[in-house]
C-alpha cells in the first residue's frame, strides 16, 4: 500500500476522480481510502503492479521494453474520453499552471520567509506501507 499525504489542493481531488474513473479501464492502483481534513489531504491506495521502466531489467532488453512501452501507450491512447470528469486540454491546463503561479507569488508576499511559503505550499510526502 501507498499512503500520499499532501497539502489540499485541486490536484488532490483530481488524482482521486481519475484513478476511480481509470480503475476499470486500465491497470491502475486501486484507491482503498481518500479523506480530506485539516488541509490535508489523504490518498491510500494498492502499490502499482509491475517494475520500473528505467530498472537494469528492462533497461538490458531494449527491444522488449520499447515493445511493452508501446503496448502501455497504445492502451492508455484507447481509453476512450468522451465521459473523462476532467478537460486536461492544453488551454486548461495554462489556466492552471497560471492559477498555481498567482498562488505561489501571493505565498511568497504574505510570508517573510518565502522559502517556507514555497515548502508548505508544495508539500508532499509518500509513504510505502507494506
Amino acid at each position: 500500500m501507498v499512503l500520499k499525504i499532501e497539502v489540499q489542493q485541486a490536484e488532490s481531488n483530481h488524482e482521486y476522480t481519475m484513478l476511480s474513473w481509470l480503475a476499470d479501464k486500465l491497470p491502475v492502483p486501486e484507491v482503498l481510502l481518500h479523506i480530506q481534513e485539516q488541509e490535508l489531504s489523504y490518498l491510500l491506495m494498492s502499490r502499482a503492479k509491475g517494475e520500473f521502466a528505467c530498472s537494469d531489467y528492462w533497461l538490458s532488453r531494449p527491444q522488449q521494453l520499447v515493445k511493452i512501452l508501446a503496448k502501455s501507450l497504445k492502451m492508455l491512447w484507447d481509453v476512450p474520453i468522451q465521459n473523462c470528469p476532467y478537460d486536461l486540454s492544453l488551454n486548461h491546463k495554462l489556466k492552471i499552471a497560471e492559477k498555481m503561479y498567482i498562488m505561489k507569488n501571493i505565498v511568497l508576499r504574505m510570508q517573510k520567509k518565502a522559502l517556507m511559503g514555497i515548502q508548505r505550499f508544495n508539500h508532499l510526502r509518500y509513504f510505502y506501507l507494506g
